[in-house]
């Protein structure tokens, strides 16, 4: 690809990935305008408006509740119990201004989905 070069190969030893994703992942951000890479330069990140972030977080509540109603049918009661706790956990952090609290459910690694 052009323009990755050796600040590409000192990030992928770093963090100790392969170089595969980590372009294809470079290739996809300059796909949707979050980086522009600069041969000899490197990836350098876009900026970005307010109306590009308002335009992304209504594309993400879209994409949020898409994905819940195909996963509702293969929701359990334990499912809805854990969904309910998270809910009321992140609501009290809500009201208690603690953005950590909020914010850990987001930052847990996902469980993979159970489908029959």
């Amino acid at each position: 690809m052009r323009g990755i070069g050796s600040w590409s190969i000192s990030l992928v030893r770093e963090h100790a990935i392969s170089s595969v994703p980590w372009r294809e992942a470079l290739r996809r951000l300059e796909a949707e305008g979050w980086v522009q890479i600069v041969p000899n330069v490197g990836a350098l990140v876009r900026a970005h408006d307010a109306d590009d972030w308002e335009r992304s977080m209504h594309l993400l509540a879209r994409l949020e509740g898409l994905g819940t109603a195909l996963s509702s049918a293969h929701l359990t009661p334990d499912d809805l119990d854990e969904a309910r706790d998270l809910n009321a956990r992140m609501r009290a952090a809500l009201e208690t201004y603690d953005g950590p609290a909020y914010g850990e459910p987001a930052s847990a690694p996902p469980r993979p989905p159970m489908l029959p």
